[in-house]
């Protein structure tokens, strides 16, 4: 994903947008968390680890989280794409 990010930065003014910080962030504390929540889950699973339902619960809830993070991240990063001036021209026909 970063390397298409990198092809816009550098064909369009995308790392000027507001917007394309605001995704920067979001997707940077979002993508720990979701891998972390991942690696937990999985060695709780092939460990046979009989976890509480409120551990069990708490794992998925952080995961969540971290899914709507993503989630809203790359809802920014469409938008400054989309006020990117480069993808502008090209859309106004």
């Amino acid at each position: 994903m970063f390397l298409l990010i990198a092809i816009f930065i550098h064909i369009t003014d995308l790392s000027k947008q507001k917007t394309f910080n605001y995704f920067f962030k979001l997707y940077n504390i979002g993508l720990p968390f979701m891998t972390i929540m991942f690696l937990v889950r999985g060695i709780t699973q092939i460990l046979a680890i009989d976890l509480s339902n409120s551990a069990s619960h708490a794992i998925a809830g952080i995961a969540g989280i971290s899914h709507i993070i993503m989630g809203i991240a790359i809802v920014l990063l469409f938008i400054s794409l989309r006020k990117s001036s480069l993808i502008k021209e090209k859309m106004s026909y």
